[in-house]
């Protein structure tokens, strides 16, 4: 009866169900009643409302914003008297440079810069490396050459340090406003005033080809020694690992920006070489700048997730500089900045997505039924990067035309964990599972459901399939084609 009713109220049915009821108002009394019960179950069948559900909407990943990158050149300061030095000349040969580790590579130097300014002598310093007999590469935000005489001092060579003048800026691609957008090549050469020959120093070489797949790299970094004139080469070995939210880059893809995780460098390391061994004999890519942990935290405002815990080196890929007459030496090279991290993030994230509803069931009591899936994510704590999910299984066709007396209905509690690398593995915390009562068969395989929908541990932020549907509704479940 009450779907009788409901045909009335119905407009798709408005004018079918006054037509009929105006014929049994103008039939004889005997035999409206009769009339009214054959019409019952037509009016039952065409006016039977199958719901429908509406997912939620796709859920988003995390958007990669610009976290702060340290890219300062340490200076110093000091009273020209202190330094017991009538030029700077004079001051420059009297620091020293030299090895921590068990090797160095010869081509690493000292590149600082200095001035006198009212018996003040000021320096800075940042690392450079020898990739002619006349010229060094470094970062670009490591150039004052405009206001400052610049030295390059090297490791001995036959037992002497070698204090050599910088003599022009050559190359640079850097802009003073990339300081606060750390995601571009940095990289400056200048030429020197002396040349060093091959058999006191021979030049690392420049890449070519496509970038090494790396297992290690190998950054010779510049930091202070025990005295203000004393300076040391230490070896810092790096394990690059692909983070699928800071660096989701294969290195075979020719990223212009490296970011490595679990790399700790501090300032003074800016413009430090990049090897793929402690031998090789060409330059890979060179130290930018780094993050901490601290950095993160006071730039977050909260505590780190699993995936931010780490300190991170920023490096620019030397084979995507235009280097050689404005070009770089690899065509394809692939700007890893945050417009295209974010997209990365996004297709992996609805990659996962796409998962977690579109697996097929395997469990025995749906074998009869084909399901749809719906993901409905379940609000959390904002210090937390997991993502938890109440997925409705809800059949979308049978596979036998028998009408069934029952259907199976299934929850399950999902999680999205993310590990060290962001990457995401999905976890069943738990499953559901229920009948769904049938009450009544409508034509056109529709039927009326009766179904007892699990409590939620939680709050839903979108009306979830439950609220939608109710406790019981008519659904329209057809033959499987």
């Amino acid at each position: 009866m009450k779907a009788y009713f409901r045909g009335f109220l119905n407009p798709r049915l408005g004018y079918l169900s006054s037509h009929l009821a105006l014929r049994l108002l103008n039939a004889r009394s005997v035999s409206i009643r009769y009339c009214f019960i054959a019409f019952i179950p037509l009016f039952m069948a065409c006016s039977a409302e199958h719901k429908t559900v509406e997912k939620a909407p796709e859920p988003k990943p995390m958007t990669v914003t610009a976290h702060p990158v340290d890219i300062t050149v340490p200076t110093y300061s000091a009273p020209a008297q202190d330094m017991q030095t009538s030029s700077l000349s004079t001051w420059a040969a009297k620091l020293n440079l030299i090895c921590n580790a068990k090797t160095c590579p010869p081509q690493v130097g000292l590149l600082m810069f200095v001035s006198i300014e009212k018996d003040m002598i000021y320096s800075s310093r940042c690392t450079a490396s020898l990739i002619a007999p006349d010229k060094i590469i470094t970062n670009g935000h490591c150039d004052q050459h405009e206001n400052k005489e610049g030295y390059f001092i090297t490791q001995k060579i036959n037992g002497k340090h070698r204090q050599i003048k910088i003599k022009d800026l050559e190359f640079k691609q850097f802009r003073d406003d990339q300081k606060n957008n750390t995601d571009k090549i940095d990289v400056a050469i200048f030429s020197l005033q002396q040349s060093i020959s091959d058999k006191e120093i021979k030049p690392f070489d420049l890449p070519q080809g496509k970038t090494p797949d790396f297992s290690k790299m190998y950054a010779y970094v510049i930091n202070e020694g025990q005295d203000r004139n004393t300076f040391v080469i230490d070896e810092k070995i790096c394990i690059p690992e692909r983070h699928e939210i800071i660096f989701p880059f294969d290195f075979s893809e020719n990223p212009d920006i490296f970011s490595v995780i679990n790399c700790e460098i501090i300032p003074g390391n800016s413009g430090s070489p990049i090897l793929t061994s402690p031998t090789s004999k060409t330059v890979e890519a060179l130290v930018d700048g780094f993050t901490t942990r601290k950095m993160k935290q006071e730039d977050y405002m909260r505590p780190l997730f699993v995936y931010e815990n780490f300190e991170e080196m920023k490096a620019t890929n030397l084979r995507c500089a235009n280097i050689s007459d404005g070009q770089p030496a690899v065509s394809n090279c692939v700007r890893a900045d945050n417009q295209e991290i974010n997209r990365r993030v996004d297709d992996y994230y609805q990659s996962v997505m796409s998962q977690l509803n579109n697996r097929e069931s395997n469990h025995s009591s749906q074998k009869d039924f084909a399901y749809e899936f719906y993901s409905y994510k379940i609000k959390g704590e904002p210090t937390a990067p997991n993502e938890r999910f109440i997925v409705y299984h809800i059949p979308k066709c049978r596979k036998q035309s028998a009408n069934p007396q029952s259907i199976p209905f299934r929850l399950e509690d999902v999680e999205l964990v993310y590990d060290a690398y962001a990457r995401i593995k999905i976890k069943i915390n738990e499953t559901k599972q229920f009948q769904a009562a049938v009450t009544y068969v409508y034509r056109n395989d529709g039927f009326r459901l009766k179904v007892p929908w699990p409590i939620i541990d939680g709050e839903f932020q979108s009306p979830p399939a439950s609220e939608q549907l109710g406790p019981e509704f008519d659904y329209s479940i057809p033959v499987c084609n």
